[in-house]
Parts: structure tokens; sequence; C-alpha cells
């Protein structure tokens, strides 16, 4: 891939813009990051994404230039590059495709789950319904990653990092991050895995390298519940 130019943009509070950075960053992706507002958009970041959603990511291969856009499949590009895989491997090198359906499917029902059940605590105020559900897709995760083990160890029969572990993180690291403050909520909810999982991902070199202070983490949250709220903004300074 000597002849590609990738970049990658994002804004690096948003977590699924973290998806595609934590993927790169395991993969040892020789992508250009670039940061952009989200509240204020340029116009040549609307002319790669006219959604103006991140990640976005540019490929330049040979002179033509590619559109890449949605975190899953801008990582799943990303996890083409050599090294180590987040999809399992058959003895050919081939992806296996029965794995990658189990762990598509998990991260569409369950992370998919997790994350609309957690996200509805951005709010000044929860239903009972909300709390049930998200009480509810806490504990189903916490199963999955009993003992710390990796996500999908259950399902694959074995213990080993999946796209499922690096879709689902970002989500949890802001869940780390609120847990002080969601404590009602949480309340006979035994968290103790997830935290346990979380604790051991965070720390490997490649989360470190895009891990997000825990104060942007909160004030960003904060100023995405007021009315004035438009959209994550830069610089990164004004969540400090």
């Amino acid at each position: 891939m000597s002849n590609t130019i990738v970049e990658l943009v994002v804004h690096p509070l948003c977590p699924f813009a973290q998806r595609a950075l934590y993927t790169a960053a395991f993969k040892s992706v020789p992508a250009q990051i670039i940061h952009v507002s989200l509240a204020n958009p340029e116009v040549w970041f609307l002319e790669l994404n006219p959604l103006g959603e991140v990640p976005s990511c540019k490929v330049t291969r040979d002179g033509q230039v590619f559109k890449l856009t949605e975190s899953l499949n801008i990582s799943e590009y990303f996890d083409s590059f050599p090294g180590p895989n987040l999809y399992p491997r058959l003895d050919d090198g081939k992806i296996d495709p029965v794995a990658k359906c189990i762990i598509d499917v998990f991260i569409k029902l369950k992370v998919g789950r997790f994350i609309s059940a957690f996200y509805s605590t951005y709010s000044s105020s929860f239903t009972e319904e909300e709390i049930t559900e998200i009480r509810s897709s806490i504990k189903e995760i916490a199963g999955f990653v009993e003992g710390g083990n990796y996500i999908m160890h259950k399902l694959l029969g074995k213990n080993e990092l999946t796209f499922a572990d690096l879709m689902i993180l970002p989500h949890v690291e802001r869940f780390y991050a609120y847990k002080d403050t969601l404590t009602s909520v949480l309340e006979e909810v035994d968290c103790s895995s997830i935290w346990a999982w979380y604790e051991k991902l965070a720390a490997e070199p490649w989360a470190q390298a895009h891990k997000v202070p825990v104060a942007q983490l909160v004030n960003a949250r904060k100023l995405s519940m007021t009315d004035s709220f438009k959209g994550l903004d830069l610089p990164l300074s004004l969540y400090e």
C-alpha cells in the first residue's frame, strides 16, 4: 500500500471517530489524522462527507480518490493493513466468514442496544422504562466480558480481541467516566466485569494513544445537554 495516502477525519471526542482511531492505532495504519469541528463544519469537510459526520476517510490510491464513511466500514478497511487481525482468520489467512457474521450481528444487536440505552443518560431525567433498559443492557454486556475476557470469547470459543471489543470500547470509556454521576441508575447492577474489561483494554498502547481525558468527556457531556449545543467543536480546550 505504498502508493496509498490515508487521511482520517475525526473529532477526538466523538466515540464513533474513536472507533476508527483505535483501529488505526491497533493496526499501525500510517494515517494522517485531521481534526474537524462538527458545530461549524468547513466546506472541504462537507465535500468529503455531505452529512458532516465523523469518522470520514479520504483514501488516495495511485492518484484516484475514494471517500469512506461509517466507523465500522472505515475500521474494516484499516483491518486490511498488515498486522494482527480483528476478524478471526482461517488457516489460509482469509477472514473466517462464520466468525465475521457472528461478530457483525453482535455489534449490530448487542453493542447497538448498549449504545442506545447508554446515551439515554444524556438527559436531565430518565423514565423508569429507560432505567430498566439501561440496567438490562449493562447486565447483558457484563455477562459477555466476565472475568475481564474479550467480549466474543463465549460465542467464538476463543478469547481474542475482535472488532466487537473496539466498537464498544469508546462507549464504555464514557460510561466509565460518568459512572459516579449515574449511581442511582446503576443501583443493583454489578459493573465489575465491565470495569475489568475496560481497564485491561484502556491500558493497551493503541488505546492510550487516543484515550480521551476524563475531564473532557465529562464537560462534553454537560455541554451536549444544553439547548445551545450545536455539535462538537474545536479547539479541544473548550472542554477542559
